[in-house]
């Protein structure tokens, strides 16, 4: 075992600066919410998940936070654009920073989020419900 090594510090130093390089404006992504927890300082805490189109089997996942004072203004102009809250399940539109810390790992800092990408999605499982239901003979 004759190889450069790292020590783990230096290792996330590098994915850090890495990342810093490549990932250093804001970048939008499409994600479903996997979980949505609000804590007592008013941060949000998501999980977002991609799944594959014709199962629920998850493909790639990510830690995002909304720290309190973008949730703020984010939660409130989502939820009345869409007449929907911010929960698990939902499709969203989200322009993130991506972090990296060398203790905490890799994270979305959520910096916006486009509410009518998620009405175009809840629209579209509207009227997949309806076509099953006239399917069904319902």
């Amino acid at each position: 075992m004759d190889q450069h090594k790292l020590s783990l510090s230096e290792l996330n130093k590098r994915v850090k600066e890495t990342i810093q390089d490549n990932f250093f404006e804001n970048i939008w992504v499409v994600a479903e919410i996997g979980e949505f927890n609000i804590n007592r300082n008013g941060h949000a805490y998501l999980e977002l998940v991609e799944k594959e189109e014709d199962s629920d089997k998850i493909i790639a996942k990510a830690r995002a936070t909304i720290w309190s004072y973008t949730l703020r203004m984010l939660k409130p102009y989502f939820e009345t654009t869409t007449n929907q809250e911010l929960i698990a399940g939902l499709k969203i539109l989200v322009s993130v920073s991506v972090e990296f810390h060398e203790i905490y790992g890799f994270s979305l800092n959520v910096r916006d989020i486009d509410p009518t990408y998620t009405l175009g999605d809840i629209e579209k499982r509207r009227l997949e419900i309806i076509n099953r239901l006239e399917d069904e003979g319902t």
